[in-house]
């Protein structure tokens, strides 16, 4: 027995159980919620194994259940859950309630790996489902009274802070290439796990077989790595594997030091940033456009092409700093992080936060105000309105519209 979390008694959750056991089996939690219970966010090293009960929430929550899953549907659906057959073919549904999210996976065997895909077979072996899985670690189940089961001994490994494939490394990942990227993620998220030496090498031996993968994966797990405490060591050690150029063809220019340099700035950033740090110019579009993100995300990627001033993003560590966030805008916290990696700036968490909650003000000054008060016309309109806002910014915004409109006119 385990002390039962508090999430296990999830209004949604609870209603899972008890729709597998009308069912005839059986429904257990597994992945990701009973990991966290004992390696948390950054779990230790430890030689005594503690628990952690930390909240997680609904979405975060997966369950794997002994009854056929079209059966499974058809009763979440009589009892009022919403359904939705998210991955239907693999033989899981996604129920919901409110504003709870729950994924639902029959038992399951992997058959015919390509290295992407498998053809599904449903068993009701618990001990089957757990060593298709990828690592020990992620084949914890817990029933509703809160009993851990534990087929292939991921409790001692998250015991001794060790991350391990069930079964033959090599083997495991040429039946799923995107387990060499699962695998640095997870010890990005938990920095103190650690890798035998034989796993490692597994890693480097399954790179060509990242290019089978599909954009859309790489870039969840990149984006998760790209999360984690551990991130730092990770990003230096895709280096050493090469898995960077496997992925972009070539390889990251952010060395360790200088991501220890931005490590409190990191958290402001959003994936497309850091893939840009990550890259350095001319191959961030790049990037951005082989992971399929969104037409946002490329529009982005192609401002951060360009090349600031220096005059500018040093001014975002000056007391007028609202002037370069307004003329950076909307890449203002990209640019002070890339203003400290060129040292023209020093690292202030504090000002970060000030920059990335400033609200921009509205120019006082519009096209309609232009041709009222100077008759101009077409292209002459936008080269005025520009000149007067620009008065506007360096007077930190306090010059008012009619100001504005009579120094212009004094031109």
């Amino acid at each position: 027995m385990t002390p039962s979390p508090t999430w296990l008694s999830g209004r949604c959750l609870v209603k899972v159980f008890h729709l597998a056991r009308v069912c005839g089996g059986e429904a257990r939690v597994v992945g990701g919620a009973v990991r966290g219970l004992y390696l948390g966010s950054t779990p230790a090293h430890h030689a005594q194994l503690s628990i952690s009960d930390t909240p997680i929430s609904d979405p975060d929550i997966d369950v794997a259940i002994s009854v056929p899953i079209i059966e499974f549907a058809e009763a979440a659906r009589t009892a009022g859950l919403a359904v939705y057959e998210t991955g239907l073919r693999h033989g899981t549904v996604t129920v919901c309630e409110a504003d709870s999210k729950i994924e639902v996976t029959q038992l399951r065997t992997d058959h015919d790996e390509d290295g992407r895909h498998a053809r599904i077979e449903p068993t009701k072996s618990w001990q089957a489902d757990a060593e298709r899985r990828d690592f020990t670690m992620n084949a914890l189940y817990m029933d509703e009274a809160g009993n851990l089961y534990d087929p292939v001994g991921g409790l001692a490994d998250v015991k001794e802070g060790r991350l391990r494939f069930i079964g033959e490394a090599r083997k495991r990942l040429a039946e799923d290439y995107l387990r060499l990227l699962r695998a640095l993620r997870f010890r990005a998220q938990y920095p103190n796990l650690w890798m035998a030496d034989s796993d490692r090498e597994a890693l480097e031996a399954a790179l060509a077989g990242l290019a089978s993968l599909s954009a859309e994966r790489i870039a969840a797990e990149l984006s998760k790595l790209c999360d984690g405490a551990g991130v730092e060591a990770m990003i230096a050690e895709m280096r050493t594997l090469s898995v960077d150029k496997a992925l972009f063809g070539t390889g990251f220019i952010l060395a360790e030091k200088q991501m220890a340099k931005i490590r409190p700035l990191w958290p402001f950033l959003n994936f497309t940033e850091r893939l840009a740090l990550l890259l350095g110019r001319g191959q961030r579009t790049k990037a951005v456009k082989r992971l399929k993100l969104s037409r946002r995300d490329i529009k982005q990627a192609k401002r951060l092409e360009e090349i600031w001033p220096e005059g500018q993003l040093s001014l975002l560590g000056a007391d007028a700093w609202q002037r370069a966030v307004y003329i950076l805008s909307p890449d203002a916290v990209f640019a002070y992080t890339e203003a400290v990696l060129a040292g023209l700036v020093k690292p202030d968490e504090a000002r970060l936060r000030h920059i990335a909650s400033f609200q921009l003000p509205r120019c006082p000054v519009k096209g309609g105000d232009i041709k009222a008060a100077f008759g101009l016309s077409g292209s002459e309109i936008g080269a005025k309105l520009a000149e007067l806002e620009a008065m506007w910014v360096a007077s930190d915004f306090k010059m008012t519209g009619k100001e504005l409109l009579a120094a212009g006119g004094d031109k």
